[in-house]
């Protein structure tokens, strides 16, 4: 990235104009929010590839080569954690999430156990993560047509306040979900993810660290939430895309000014199908040493702006 924008210091100068983030809670329909969104000809959404291995437009060869390297990760996944396909499914030349950019982010905690880059973390000022990926759009914009970013990580939540001082302008679309089962699903796709860097698994372990990590992040998303004009946020429930996508998807477009079309009606089944072949996802709290009032006490605050937003 240093090398790309030394030889182009144009690239510093692409604006990245109102874009939208896909923020919330993982396992609250994010993926398939970001899915939906990207089926417009008007949106830019950036791909698993392309995250991996920034860059400008690449020559034919060498654009195959990219997109070979991110289809054998994705191939080194599913061989290595054959159930987080069916969690959390992806595709090389499929819309991803801005965590595979972000130089530090929570997901080293997917992984491992590792209480030093905790301590750090929760230090941190994120803010120079932000304009470095900020610059990653930039570079893959550049030269490029112009079209509306739309981006995604639940990851973001814990720091809105770096990502609207590098995105000033940009619109949050927060999705919700009872945190109950966003903490016992996501617990679920740690451990099948963790299985493959960690011996032996600690379940209570995963249980107490995200449960944490999540509560921490959602009260310092709910702070920043607080300082952010109307104009800028739209609160999708659940039942918008996780029942309804039909129903949900116009909705959406609508609450981020974009147009919802006859072509993007077309093109919704695809985005909001399962992959083939997946099966159906199941998990237990119990199973990380964790109860619904450990979850509802955490989230007590979330949990009153969520039955707001379902009466709305």
């Amino acid at each position: 990235m240093r090398r790309l924008i030394a030889e182009h210091p144009e690239i510093e100068r692409e604006p990245i104009e109102k874009p939208v983030f896909v923020v919330g809670l993982p396992r609250t329909a994010t993926t398939v929010t970001h899915s939906v969104l990207s089926i417009s000809a008007e949106h830019r959404c950036p791909l698993l590839w392309e995250l991996l291995a920034p860059d400008l437009e690449l020559p034919s060869r060498q654009r195959r080569k990219a997109v070979t390297a991110g289809r054998r990760m994705v191939q080194g996944t599913d061989l290595f954690a054959p159930r987080f396909r069916d969690i959390h499914a992806m595709a090389a030349e499929g819309p991803e999430e801005c965590t595979f950019a972000l130089p530090h982010a929570l997901m080293p905690f997917s992984q491992a156990r590792i209480p030093e880059y905790l301590a750090w973390h929760c230090e941190r000022d994120f803010a120079d993560d932000y304009r470095y990926l900020k610059q990653v759009y930039q570079v893959l914009q550049y030269g490029r047509p112009r079209r509306r970013w739309v981006l995604k990580s639940p990851m973001h939540l814990e720091n809105l306040d770096a990502l609207l001082t590098v995105f000033p302008d940009a619109t949050l679309v927060w999705c919700h979900r009872d945190p109950v089962t966003v903490v016992a699903s996501f617990c679920s796709l740690i451990e099948h993810g963790m299985a493959v860097s960690t011996r032996p698994l600690d379940l209570t372990g995963i249980g107490a660290t995200w449960l944490g990590l999540l509560s921490r992040a959602m009260t310092r998303g709910l702070a920043a939430r607080a300082a952010l004009p109307a104009e800028q946020l739209v609160d999708a429930p659940y039942s918008w895309l996780g029942s309804d996508p039909a129903s949900g998807a116009p909705k959406l477009y609508a609450a981020v000014g974009a147009p919802w079309t006859e072509a993007d009606a077309a093109r919704l089944p695809a985005a909001v199908a399962r992959p083939k072949g997946a099966r159906r996802h199941t998990y237990d709290l119990s199973r990380y040493g964790l109860s619904r009032a450990d979850v509802e006490s955490a989230f007590a605050e979330y949990n009153a702006l969520r039955a707001e937003v379902d009466r709305a």
